[in-house]
């Protein structure tokens, strides 16, 4: 609650308690965590299996799983982390197939995206943030300069090319982050079995460069995707042992019937969220990451335990 009070003020206010500015530029805010830009995704994680812990605790009343539930889920929007936003929705979609109370969460859905629209529409800051439908222009010497796909869309015809859906694969496509997740498997195809190298991606990387498409940046410190980079620096080896913690897990949900357990299914819910392939992240293999992910592993096999003694 003090981190939604402290972002609220820096985000009206330009600055924080602390005196942390407000970032303009990206529309993006901090809060206490200063430069660190991580703040939408510690309240979606910490925030969330505060949540948890709360249900398992104090078996709060749903009016009070409504209001927390809306109020993370509108200060994550707020700090300008899309992606965190984004996994909003994978977890609340995960909560709903994998909890009993479908209704809850049915309702705090429609809540989250009435007052996430208002929100938008009435503050232009998160109205360019948020503004999907406001396309970058493709220059017709990107298409000119891609691969077999990109020819194929230039046999198509002007009026297809003009739609905002082609836009939109087009400047994915030649995006910073599909490039980082190119290269990634490029490096996987030369080291298939153990990988390059914990942390080595911003290293290997500039050994692949080339004549094609110059208009990618391919490089970067990490891959921007947690499983491009453990393939890409662990290999098939490495990457087969972190699916089969996610199996452990998934088969210890299944076979205890934890679904039961609204407590354990937001848990759950999260560490799936967090895996979750379809989204930008930050590199794994850092304390931040690496600190959520073990604490979510940790307070589930916890949450089972105590559960498990209270039954």
């Amino acid at each position: 609650l003090f981190l939604i009070f402290d972002s609220f003020i820096q985000f009206y206010f330009g600055r924080d308690i602390f005196g942390f500015e407000y970032n303009n530029l990206y529309k993006r805010i901090s809060g206490p965590f200063g430069d660190e830009w991580i703040l939408g995704t510690y309240l979606l994680y910490i925030g969330f299996l505060t949540i948890s812990y709360l249900n398992n605790v104090y078996k709060i009343k749903n009016s009070i799983n409504y209001f927390l539930f809306v109020i993370i889920s509108i200060t994550i929007l707020y700090t300008g982390e899309r992606s965190s936003y984004l996994s909003i929705y994978y977890l609340l979609t995960f909560v709903f197939i994998f909890s009993s109370k479908k209704k809850f969460i049915f309702f705090t859905s429609i809540l989250i995206i009435l007052f996430s629209f208002l929100a938008i529409n009435f503050n232009e800051n998160l109205k360019k943030k948020y503004n999907l439908l406001n396309l970058p222009k493709v220059d017709n010497k990107v298409l000119d300069q891609s691969d077999e796909t990109d020819n194929t869309l230039n046999n198509l015809s002007d009026n297809f090319i003009d739609s905002k859906l082609l836009k939109f694969f087009v400047t994915f496509k030649n995006s910073k982050w599909a490039g980082h997740s190119y290269r990634s498997f490029q490096i996987f195809k030369d080291n298939i079995f153990f990988g390059s190298g914990f942390r080595t991606y911003k290293k290997h990387c500039y050994n692949y460069d080339d004549d094609e498409n110059k208009t990618i940046t391919k490089c970067s410190t990490h891959p921007h995707n947690f499983h491009s980079e453990i393939i890409s620096d662990n290999g098939l080896i490495g990457y087969l042992i972190f699916l089969t913690l996610i199996f452990i897990i998934i088969i210890s949900f299944i076979k205890n019937k934890l679904y039961k357990s609204f407590e354990i299914s937001i848990i759950f819910s999260l560490i799936l969220t967090f895996i979750f392939p379809i989204k930008t992240t930050g590199s794994f293999f850092t304390t931040n990451s690496s600190f959520i992910f073990w604490i979510l592993i940790g307070h589930y096999f916890y949450l089972i335990s105590s559960v498990k003694n209270k039954n």
